[in-house]
């Protein structure tokens, strides 16, 4: 059994229907991409203007880095969901 990844909850969380935003009706549904993925994705722009890095090294370096944002803002008291 392998741990789930910590992935920070989601970046731009949908609680509230657009159509009725001020009765507040909750709604279902995916919430879209994780912190730990739009941190990564953030990260993958400035690693992949580097013309010495494989494919494989910006993908891993792009998570390393989404990990330590992660990391860094649970030490700072920001909600990770």
């Amino acid at each position: 059994m392998s741990d789930k990844i910590q992935d920070g909850g989601s970046a731009f969380p949908r609680t509230y229907s657009e159509s009725d935003l001020h009765s507040k009706t909750v709604v279902g549904g995916h919430n879209g991409i994780s912190k730990r993925d739009y941190f990564a994705a953030k990260a993958m722009q400035a690693f992949i203007v580097r013309d010495n890095c494989s494919y494989h090294e910006i993908m891993e370096s792009s998570y390393e880095f989404a990990d330590g944002m992660l990391s860094e803002s649970k030490k700072e008291g920001v909600d990770n969901g």
